[in-house]
């Protein structure tokens, strides 16, 4: 919830630090285990984002899948 974080979700996400006009495909998929984390495909614009019980639950594994990055400007 700080522009450092939104600009590692569109880093995530995107393979940029903005996302410009390009079109963006979203699936929102049911979580098969509860440890399921975001998966982003930087090269073809899409995330499979599995659908949370809770925002809460939601809020750690977007923080888990962005701490878990490396490369890119992640530090």
């Amino acid at each position: 919830k700080t522009p450092q974080k939104l600009e590692n979700f569109v880093m995530f996400t995107t393979g940029s630090t903005s996302v410009g006009q390009l079109k963006y495909d979203w699936d929102f998929i049911q979580a098969e285990i509860k440890a399921q984390l975001p998966v982003a495909h930087t090269c073809f614009f899409s995330c499979e984002m599995p659908i949370y019980d809770s925002q809460d639950m939601f809020d750690r594994k977007i923080d888990q899948a962005l701490s878990a990055i490396t490369g890119f400007q992640f530090g």
